[in-house]
């Protein structure tokens, strides 16, 4: 029976017969200690749930467990899994991933039973060091006790590096109650695995969003860092429904022009990738060029790396046409 087929035998089956009693996936490290709880609402027309990995703080080098149990607490058959929408081989009771690499930080999996489903059990076996952006939940924490990081449910919120970190919000858009929760030094992996904290929860109906440049820096490829930027754009759409998310291209800078082909590859990619409803994209070349076409020297700090503060509203001004 193909998947589709399957999907439509199992609506049938919801209409007429099919309950879930509840759903939690825990995730388990090696040492024992329970790292959460997963626990998604129950959708009465649809059997199928998802989970994503970054949620679980699950780390790379891990390999992780699935079992799907029954009602009764023994193992359910004619599960069918997916790994980040792509159909796998499995269709028992277990599925079993990893080792997982960086590049599958933020995967996601998602489920769809036949019959009665409890509880599916995630077992993790963590890798030496845990995940590489949890050095920054102090940082995290400490940012969300801070005034200027705080936003009323709807509100409009920026996300992302030292761009973000340093942004004078009240200065660039006057009468605007913006919150900013950019930290600076951070990766958009390090924003995408702590998401939940900084995004999520807040339930904002605005998100803007800068990444990627020091990703590049670091050495990652375009495509992955693309990659990442579809995760974040997946994992902020599926837990804020109906939000507006426009994200700022990475920005030229005189300290790391010979990175600038990757980025303007990158920034390329991501306007394809923000252009549906609910989505702008900003490419902010435009705006910090000279006539010459490199970056005005006049909108950047003594590094040549962080924007002035003519930059900055430079920036600000290109920015205001897409925050109505």
């Amino acid at each position: 029976m193909g998947w589709l087929g399957f999907q439509e035998e199992a609506l049938d089956s919801v209409c007429r017969t099919f309950a879930i009693a509840c759903l939690f996936v825990a995730v388990v490290a090696s040492h024992g200690t329970l790292h959460g709880a997963y626990d998604p609402p129950v959708a009465a027309a649809s059997a199928s749930h998802r989970l994503d990995l970054a949620d679980q703080k699950v780390a790379p080098g891990a390999t992780v467990t699935f079992t799907a149990l029954g009602a009764d607490g023994a193992p359910l058959e004619g599960v069918h899994w997916r790994v980040n929408g792509q159909p796998v081989g499995t269709r028992g009771p277990r599925l079993t991933l990893g080792p997982l690499t960086l590049e599958q930080d933020g995967t996601v999996v998602d489920f769809q039973a036949g019959g009665q489903l409890s509880r599916v059990a995630l077992l993790s076996v963590a890798g030496e060091g845990g995940h590489p952006s949890a050095r920054w939940a102090p940082v995290v924490a400490g940012l969300l006790q801070a005034p200027r990081a705080r936003v009323a449910r709807g509100g409009t919120l920026f996300c992302g590096s030292s761009t973000v970190a340093m942004w004078d919000l009240e200065h660039g858009f006057p009468g605007r109650a913006f919150a900013n929760r950019g930290f600076g030094g951070s990766t958009l992996k390090d924003l995408l695995h702590h998401s939940g904290d900084l995004l999520l929860k807040a339930r904002p109906g605005r998100v803007v969003l800068y990444g990627g440049d020091n990703d590049l820096a670091l050495g990652l490829s375009p495509e992955a860092l693309v990659e990442a930027y579809r995760r974040l754009k997946l994992r902020i759409q599926g837990g804020l429904p109906g939000v507006r998310l426009v994200v700022v291209g990475i920005k030229p800078s005189p300290a790391r022009l010979a990175l600038w082909p990757r980025a303007q590859a990158v920034n390329a990619l991501l306007k394809d990738l923000f252009t549906e409803p609910g989505c702008a994209f900003l490419d902010p070349a435009g705006c910090l060029m000279g006539p010459d076409g490199r970056p005005d020297p006049g909108l950047y700090l003594s590094d040549g790396l962080h924007l002035s503060g003519k930059g900055y509203s430079r920036l600000s001004g290109c920015l205001l046409p897409l925050l109505p």
